[in-house]
């Protein structure tokens, strides 16, 4: 009888552990999948998006696409993002297209990147932040000139006012932004052609 009762735990205790453990298993591996297969069929579906980039914004395991196309005399890069089954546009950004970078700078997975537009001989980058579903525009911004690679003026913007800024030094705006990406480096997300081998090599 002790035999017999033996053999029986030896085969149920194996195939409790595998019944328990595979659902786990497969809720994690699907989040991110589910989003990738949605990014690559919305890539083939519109072919207008010449470039995309697949990037961590925000702090989780699932990835937000970027998409580039030419819109006359710009170069409009807009995020989407995939959660609860659904793909959605959250923000677009606009670059000149003599604009000498034309990048679309982000601190990994802290929410926060840049959008920049130019106006007379300007150019002005302001800072959002991405969370949970929902954008918001920080008080920083930078100015600088055309024919300057880096800012003239960094600054403060009083009351959600773009009108109403206050000058910083460069160490304060630093200090001041190290606030919001914990001290990390920016980085510059990657295109890729639109393309079925682009997208096979690398939406994944």
């Amino acid at each position: 009888m002790k035999k017999i009762i033996s053999l029986i735990f030896v085969f149920i205790i194996p195939f409790s552990f595998i019944y328990v453990q595979m659902p786990v298993t497969a809720k994690t591996v699907s989040s991110r999948t589910k989003a990738v297969r949605a990014y690559k069929k919305f890539l083939k579906k519109h072919k207008k998006y010449k470039k995309f980039s697949l990037i961590y914004l925000d702090n989780n395991k699932t990835p937000e696409l970027l998409t580039q196309k030419v819109d006359d005399l710009d170069y409009v890069v807009s995020i989407y993002t995939y959660s609860n089954g659904k793909l959605k546009k959250k923000d677009s950004v606009v670059y000149l297209i003599e604009e000498p970078t034309k990048e679309f700078v982000y601190y990994k997975k802290t929410g926060v990147y840049i959008s920049s537009f130019a106006a007379d001989a300007y150019y002005w980058s302001y800072y959002y932040k991405y969370n949970k579903g929902k954008i918001k525009e920080l008080n920083l911004s930078t100015e600088r000139n055309v024919w300057e690679k880096s800012p003239s003026y960094y600054c403060k913007i009083l009351n959600n006012d773009e009108n109403n800024k206050e000058t910083l030094t460069k160490e304060e705006f630093n200090k001041a932004l190290k606030k919001y990406t914990n001290g990390k480096k920016s980085s510059a997300a990657k295109f890729y052609k639109n393309t079925k081998s682009g997208r096979k090599k690398h939406c994944k």
